[in-house]
């Protein structure tokens, strides 16, 4: 089905978030590389680290000797705001039930203690206490610039191409000004260090659309590609 595709235009990945031990995975990247290079010559190949594709997991990540590929990083940190109603999570998940969580926070930030009083009072005292685990200490850009520069530390280590090939922040509950600002802060700190990037998605919760008129949301992607904002982000 590939062979006759374009690798101009087509690139191909393994799997995406390989549920399974990095060893397990590891293995199998490197044996589908030979067999798959067999099959497809010239196309690139797109390859991550095991489970969520943390950028973390990448600082031991072994690359392959095939030199027609790219290496795929997932981010989406912090993981309760970019998840924040994630309506598809079981009922007591922590991301599901938090809404209105910001970025960046401050230190003694008033909306998490707003958040976590919320949940106790509703009863979710585990979710309350991740939420303060979680926002004990400031979260702001420099933990986006510190998660890039491991990037970038692997990537300059091997001299190969990583790409952010999934990114986003769930629409539903999140302060539009501040899903704003962490899209703008994300692909910000990539291109800085020359790593490609891919928002995930166009027009589902995570998208670009405007739910309400399904129009293209233009402070949105004025904010991935750093231009002025068009209009007042209510």
């Amino acid at each position: 089905m590939l062979e006759g595709t374009n690798p101009a235009k087509v690139a191909v990945e393994f799997l995406n978030e390989p549920d399974t031990s990095s060893e397990i995975w590891e293995d199998h990247i490197r044996r589908l590389s030979s067999q798959l290079r067999e099959w497809l010559p010239n196309h690139t190949f797109v390859v991550g680290p095991h489970g969520p594709m943390r950028h973390e997991s990448l600082v031991n990540f072994p690359p392959l000797t095939d030199a027609n590929t790219v290496y795929a990083i997932h981010f989406y940190d912090p993981f309760i705001f970019t998840h924040q109603g994630a309506d598809w999570h079981p009922p007591d998940d922590t991301a599901r039930l938090a809404t209105g969580v910001p970025f960046p926070t401050k230190e003694n930030d008033a909306r998490i203690k707003s958040l976590v009083f919320r949940l106790q009072a509703e009863g979710h005292d585990q979710a309350a206490e991740e939420i303060h685990r979680v926002f004990e200490e400031p979260w702001t850009e420099e933990d986006v610039q510190n998660a890039f520069s491991t990037i970038d530390n692997w990537s300059q280590k091997y001299g190969l191409p990583v790409v952010i090939n999934e990114f986003g922040v769930l629409s539903y509950d999140a302060p539009r000004n501040d899903r704003l600002y962490w899209l703008q802060t994300v692909t910000t700190e990539a291109e800085a260090r020359c790593i490609g990037w891919t928002h995930w998605d166009y027009s589902d919760g995570f998208g670009i659309v405007d739910p309400r008129t399904q129009a293209l949301d233009e402070d949105a992607t004025n904010a991935l590609l750093h231009r002025p904002a068009s209009r007042r982000a209510d």
